[in-house]
């Protein structure tokens, strides 16, 4: 994926935020304190992961991109983490194309969707959109 690099667009009435500048505000609003082993079954080769953790809070971090022009259904497995609270936060910032963008006429049309998902414990199934930037936030 990748989107032009400005970060706001604006006209002299009105502003809107690029899908980069709304991947900043996810990968910064929704960061841990310590990185968390994960492991991913059945991804594609442009599809990546990380977790971390924020002990003081709780929560714990699922950042998944999906690159690729098909939806990914994958098996994440946390290791080192004994459990989660069964309700969890999935957050998704996608495009119907790469090239997809925000503009002044349509400045929602690529900005984060917040979904309330089941989880059964440290694995999880889920699945993500092409062309997607998500964040699965846990709470244990």
């Amino acid at each position: 994926m990748q989107w032009a690099t400005d970060l706001i667009g604006y006209d002299a009435l009105s502003s809107y935020g690029s899908p980069s500048y709304w991947a900043q505000v996810l990968f910064g609003k929704y960061l841990g304190t310590e990185v968390v082993p994960a492991t991913l079954s059945n991804a594609g080769p442009r599809v990546f992961a990380s977790a971390t953790r924020d002990e003081k809070r709780h929560k714990l971090f699922v950042k998944v991109v999906n690159a690729s022009s098909d939806e990914a259904p994958l098996s994440i497995t946390l290791n080192g983490v004994g459990r989660v609270e069964r309700d969890g936060i999935l957050i998704t910032l996608s495009g119907k194309t790469p090239n997809a963008t925000n503009s002044i006429t349509h400045p929602d049309a690529v900005v984060p969707v917040e979904h309330r998902i089941e989880v059964a414990g440290p694995k999880i199934e889920e699945k993500f959109a092409p062309y997607s930037i998500n964040v699965l936030e846990l709470s244990y």
